[in-house]
């Protein structure tokens, strides 16, 4: 289902009711090599399930903590392949996926990465 708009504060309960996350990207209007960091792919590894993203980034969060799926090309059909995969996985994969996806969330949590900072500020002015 497509919502629109919705405040930021229902994004939690919104994600909470889906089977998968789709990031919709184009593969030729951005550079993805150096990977991407938008809000909304956090907010879906936060909500532990499986990513699908249409483009194949250079460095890969959902690679890296294997949390998805990226595609190489992105056809309607190619989408739809991905879709069934995830669908049609064993429950024990797609567990797998989604606890992956809630642990690594966790690297890129605001007080994770503050205090990430204030070590590598300490460490400098020692």
């Amino acid at each position: 289902m497509f919502k629109g708009f919705v405040n930021k504060s229902s994004i939690p309960y919104i994600l909470s009711k889906s089977s998968i996350n789709i990031l919709n990207y184009s593969q030729t209007q951005y550079n993805w090599t150096r990977g991407n960091s938008s809000n909304k792919l956090f907010e879906y590894m936060a909500s532990g399930k499986p990513i699908i993203s249409t483009v194949k980034m250079g460095y890969s969060i959902i690679g890296k903590y294997n949390c998805g799926i990226e595609l190489d090309s992105c056809t309607a059909n190619d989408l739809a392949k991905a879709i069934l995969q995830v669908k049609n996985m064993p429950v024990e994969h797609y567990m797998i996926i989604t606890a992956n996806a809630k642990q690594g969330v966790k690297d890129f949590d605001f007080k994770n990465l503050t205090q990430k900072l204030v070590n590598v500020i300490a460490s400098v002015h020692k």
